[in-house]
């Protein structure tokens, strides 16, 4: 009897050319079971793709749960360096916390695969609507930092230069595109900023990152040590419910070292976390600037209403991280480093060109305010929250954008502060279902004209793109989606296509194409989603 060979059970799902593809399906097929695709995690910011699946073995037990990551060649060399130092750091923590995973090589490719995972555990960003999410937060923090450490014995304290810190976080190539579309000037910065909505001027991380701020010869003492190096919402895993203080597992070492600013694992995991908080908030909202202050110094922000849960995450996160400065008997130094390395990643989220624009000026305001709070102790917070208002967990806001401005930095009257106005305008979303987003977003997308110009259907193609990747793994949890989910990812696809300028005309009509197929299979799934 010949033994069935193992697939890819929706090969479509998958956002890979067709080569890698072809290698991943060769991989598939010589094993005995079955692989689907649920959904892509995109946290992360390599060039690897990462993606929650489900493994059907054949004749053993299942099926179960596992997260598939596939890594270029050039990504590949430096993970095997990561597990060299790995194996040089067994310790406690990481035989019980870290999932080592041992990669194999998709034939004539070059690209490694890698599967991790545990039986029943699922990523924390699964639970970050979780009521007791700052306590699971504040576990894994202490361990990482404090736990970790302790028993690698390879921390130490040293002073460094806010400016070359940050120029070894983020190239001045890489702010370049954000510079341009934020009306931005990377060439000769000015000292300070003046964000859209803000009455106080604010150090300005591009003139740090070029050396062209007074206070820059200011060494804060920085602790370094092992760390995870990309502590992600969706690299630890944890149980579906329940405590997670003993039972989480951390995924994805690639990015491991035994020289990891000790700041800089609490800060990503906070940073990843507001990532997935900002699609619930209103662009233009005060919330949103108030939610960056929250990030920054929790301890300053009255934890009203509309912004306690987010307050009690950031200070569960910034409290566990100092355990270790209060071990050492540092806690000054502690607050000072803090705020440079969360700049740093604040920077490295601004560089990223697969989140939209508004979100990576809210980034830029995150690493402003903490510069700030690196060279000032207890400044007063400006920003009032808006009030009170009913918040989707799920619901992306601006499903059709308006018009957008290109900024250009002003002068503000008696000061040489550039001005940057973050976004437009635009109507706070209404509450719908999942079905309506996806109704309003293929309807969109089939109201594109070929009259607009190619820079603006990039633009709109860029945001409702964004729109679609977040409805993914909303869908993924609603029973009998699978065909609306499919055309989603073909939409999703186009509009990706469409955001070149050189191909747009020739992308326009796959979009609609696209949109009508979603708006059809949509329309059969929630009949009550044609409003």
């Amino acid at each position: 009897m010949t033994e069935r060979v193992g697939e890819l059970t929706n090969p479509e799902a998958w956002e890979i050319d067709a080569s890698l593809l072809a290698a991943l399906t060769a991989w598939v097929r010589s094993r005995a079971e079955d692989i689907q695709h649920m959904q892509r995690l995109e946290q992360g910011n390599s060039d690897s793709y990462v993606a929650d699946v489900i493994i059907r073995p054949h004749s053993k037990p299942g099926p179960y749960g596992r997260v598939l990551k596939l890594v270029p060649p050039k990504i590949a060399q430096e993970e095997s360096y990561a597990q060299g130092l790995l194996d040089q750091q067994q310790t406690d923590f990481s035989r019980e916390y870290l999932v080592i995973s041992q990669g194999s090589y998709l034939p004539n490719s070059g690209w490694q695969i890698q599967l991790q995972g545990y039986q029943d555990l699922r990523p924390l960003s699964t639970r970050i609507d979780d009521p007791e999410f700052a306590r699971h937060c504040a576990a894994i923090v202490q361990a990482v930092v404090v736990t970790w450490n302790h028993e690698a014995h390879v921390s130490d304290l040293q002073e460094e230069a806010p400016t070359t810190y940050l120029q070894e976080v983020v190239e001045e190539d890489e702010l370049r595109p954000f510079a341009l579309a934020a009306g931005l000037d990377l060439d000769t910065p000015p000292a300070e900023v003046r964000l859209g909505g803000w009455q106080d001027e604010l150090p300005n991380p591009l003139a740090l990152i070029k050396d062209r701020q007074p206070w820059a010869g200011a060494k804060p003492y920085v602790w370094r040590g092992v760390g995870h190096g990309d502590l992600h919402t969706d690299n630890v895993l944890v149980p579906p419910s329940g405590d997670v203080k003993d039972s989480f597992r951390l995924i994805d070492l690639g990015r491991f070292s035994i020289r990891s600013p000790l700041s800089r694992d609490p800060m990503k995991l906070l940073l990843s976390a507001a990532a997935d908080w900002l699609p619930q908030l209103a662009v233009e909202s005060a919330l949103r600037a108030s939610l960056a202050e929250v990030v920054v110094r929790p301890d300053l922000v009255l934890a009203a209403p509309p912004i306690k849960g987010y307050q009690e995450v950031a200070a569960s996160i910034h409290s566990a991280a100092e355990q270790w400065a209060q071990v050492q008997n540092t806690p000054q130094k502690w607050k000072a480093q803090q705020s440079l390395v969360l700049a740093g990643c604040a920077m490295r989220y601004v560089v990223r060109d697969d989140f939209p624009v508004p979100d990576r000026c809210w980034f830029f305001q995150v690493a402003a305010l903490a510069l700030r709070a690196m060279t000032a102790t207890n400044v007063p917070l400006r920003t009032v929250p808006t009030p009170r208002r009913q918040i989707s967990s799920t619901k992306p806001i601006a499903i059709s954008p308006p018009e957008p401005v290109s900024p250009e930095p002003v002068e503000h009257p008696g000061s040489g502060a550039a001005v940057l106005h973050l976004v437009p305008p635009r109507e706070t979303a209404k509450e719908v279902s999942p079905g309506e987003q996806v109704w309003d977003l293929a309807r969109a997308a089939e109201r594109l004209g070929a009259s607009v110009g190619p820079a603006r259907l990039a633009v709109v193609a860029e945001q409702l793109s964004q729109t679609a990747r977040r409805l993914e793994p909303t869908l993924a949890r609603i029973p009998g989606t699978a065909k609306v989910r499919r055309e989603l990812r073909a939409l999703r696809a186009a509009l990706i296509a469409l955001q070149d300028t050189a191909t747009a005309g020739a992308a326009l009509e796959p979009v609609k194409d696209s949109a009508a197929e979603l708006a059809e299979y949509t329309a059969r799934r929630w009949p009550e989603a044609r409003g």
